[in-house]
């Protein structure tokens, strides 16, 4: 077992960030969360939220990892802003050495169609090489991500 779990460790660690299927990102749009309720005659608190994420769910790993998150209603926002609603907003992490890089927030109404745009980024710490994971969309809630 000790030889398997080395032999893994050491190819896991010949792989270029890139390619190593440890890493994942993706966005959600739209989410809902009802909290229990204080008292049995006050409806339940409900909050929303929105979020992109890069993380490395082999969790005692860290990485450089940079999130950017963008909202907006109605469709995807475009670079050059020209559909931008009054409410577009972004969320951004900037680089942190984490296994997880969270950028959302949880002010946006539910009663809202928002439409999520996330940027993700990998910094080597050696080289301070910046490598773009990808991006991600989402209009719905995505649970299946996880």
């Amino acid at each position: 077992m000790r030889k398997v779990f080395s032999l893994v460790l050491m190819s896991s660690l010949l792989l270029p960030a890139s390619v190593n299927a440890a890493l994942s990102w993706f966005s959600r749009a739209n989410c809902t969360i009802v909290l229990p309720s204080p008292h049995p005659i006050i409806p339940p608190p409900i909050l929303t939220f929105n979020e992109s994420i890069s993380w490395d769910f082999i969790i005692t790993s860290r990485r450089y990892l940079a999130t950017f998150s963008h909202h907006n209603l109605g469709a995807y926002a475009n670079q050059s802003g020209t559909n931008h609603h009054p409410l577009f907003h972004t969320k951004s992490t900037g680089y942190q050495y984490t296994w997880r890089s969270y950028a959302g927030d949880i002010s946006d109404s539910a009663t809202l169609d928002w439409w999520v745009h996330g940027n993700h980024w990998l910094k080597d710490q050696r080289t301070g090489m910046q490598t773009y994971l990808g991006w991600t969309y989402a209009r719905n809630c995505n649970l299946g991500e996880w």
